[in-house]
């Protein structure tokens, strides 16, 4: 059994919904704590080339599937900690910026709360004797999008699957009809008493991530005006949050520069609680916004900071 793991969802997302019970079936039979699930319909692992993540746009058949798997974790999984990953779910962003490619929703691997120590996934290889390709394809994109524990392990569900399925109609993979595009809003507002996350919270907090089209809470800005008067912004969303890891080169050689000669530098960073950083600071601001200011901060940091509070 692995304390923590990966689900990637490959299936088209017609399909999907009436897959997801015995796929969590399957998985609960192998990890025990916190399952997150990576959704990628379409995506090919035995093609012979490595796949890529990409952003996949919000539709109606993406809320649909949430709704029902947060439902079946309840009935057939209720002692794991499910959780969606929203990272790499929003429409394609027309602009980006000079360190990411126009359709990668990774610049760099994403840390995680809990570190998986296994990759599963519903991913059916047409020949069996291509299992063990298509696991190094799985560990290889897993480890591009997540910080994963060191010699990660990987699972094929499909032959549990198989099993699982047997007694029932299994749905087909065909594409179905054109999924329907959600409508998206500039301003979401949720309400509700959050002290204690269940599946109906998660399902709330995940559609709502995908109804809005932008979002922000002004820490940013703030550094850069800091900026502006003398003082050094160190920007951690693009450093990767692994490169500061304590006790590492680069933790000394931050301590070495801007430990001398220079009075004032402002850490933004998205996370800064969850790494653990507080240590290396002596001041944490926090930011209130007004709700127009909204409507002018960075659409790349679109859904990371709600998922932050899921993951």
């Amino acid at each position: 059994m692995f304390s923590t793991g990966l689900l990637v969802l490959t299936s088209p997302l017609q399909t999907l919904p009436l897959r997801i019970a015995p796929v969590l079936s399957s998985a609960a039979q192998l990890v025990e704590r916190t399952l997150y699930v990576h959704l990628h319909p379409g995506l090919n692992l035995s093609s012979g080339s490595q796949p890529r993540p990409v952003f996949i746009p919000p539709v109606v058949d993406l809320s649909t599937l949430i709704t029902r798997l947060y439902n079946n974790a309840a009935d057939v999984c209720g002692h794991l900690d499910v959780r969606v990953l929203l990272t790499n779910m929003r429409a394609q962003p027309t602009a980006c910026s000079e360190t990411t490619s126009p359709n990668c929703p990774f610049p760099t691997p994403q840390p995680l709360f809990h570190c998986p120590e296994v990759v599963l996934t519903d991913f059916a290889p047409q020949d069996p004797h291509q299992s063990h390709q298509v696991k190094q394809c799985l560990e290889k994109y897993t480890g591009h999008c997540y910080v994963c524990t060191p010699g990660i392990s990987s699972v094929l569900l499909h032959p549990q699957l198989v099993k699982l399925l047997e007694n029932r109609d299994a749905p087909k993979d065909d594409e179905g009809p054109k999924a329907e595009p959600m409508e998206t809003y500039s301003d979401v507002v949720v309400g509700g008493t959050f002290d204690r996350l269940h599946g109906a919270h998660k399902t709330l907090l995940s559609i709502s991530c995908l109804l809005a089209n932008r979002s922000g809470s002004g820490k940013s800005s703030i550094a850069k005006q800091l900026e502006v008067l003398g003082a050094v912004r160190i920007d951690c969303d693009k450093l990767g949050h692994e490169v500061y890891q304590f006790g590492t080169e680069a933790y000394h050689k931050v301590l070495r520069v801007f430990g001398s000669g220079k009075e004032v530098c402002v850490v933004d960073a998205a996370v800064l609680l969850e790494a653990g950083w507080t240590d290396l600071v002596h001041e944490v601001w926090v930011t209130i916004i007004p709700e127009e200011e909204v409507m002018f901060s960075y659409p790349q940091s679109a859904i990371t900071q709600i998922e932050a509070t899921l993951g």
